[in-house]
């Protein structure tokens, strides 16, 4: 057996033994940090929570753009798969996908911006204060 042969099939048997976790929803919308939201917390509902309670706050952050009815915000969440290392998103596409743990963002379709998201930013600017260097926009698997 070739040098070359060995190594293709020790990659293949490593590639067979990884296990894929399936992730089978894109998600598409405005990704801010931990400090971020907590800020996006007090603008929204003046209420100022301790970084222990970024959960909470996540939660009560989605109920009250749900309760505004926000054009074109299908939810607000935590996305990420560690919880030390989370990020929060206005969710604002989503959609089926075959796709698992860890995918190469290469191979994941990218969501584009669209009238929907102008709207969300303007409403992150106005009723919140959020510059557009405060998000970013992004596609996640969940």
């Amino acid at each position: 057996m070739s040098a070359l042969s060995e190594s293709n099939s020790s990659a293949s048997q490593a590639n067979s033994n990884m296990r894929l976790y399936p992730r089978r929803v894109r998600l598409g919308g405005f990704v801010m940090n931990q400090e971020k939201t907590l800020e996006f917390a007090l603008r929204l509902l003046g209420e100022n929570y301790p970084p222990n309670c970024i959960t909470s706050a996540s939660c009560d952050i989605d109920c009250k753009l749900m309760e505004l009815r926000a054009p074109g915000i299908i939810a607000f969440r935590g996305v990420g798969e560690d919880f030390n290392d989370i990020a929060w998103m206005v969710v604002t596409q989503a959609a089926r996908f075959d796709g698992y743990k860890d995918m190469p963002q290469h191979l994941i379709p990218q969501f584009v911006e669209g009238e929907t998201e102008t709207k969300v930013r303007e409403l992150l600017r106005r009723n919140v204060g959020f510059k557009d260097t405060d998000y970013k926009f992004k596609t996640v698997l969940d």
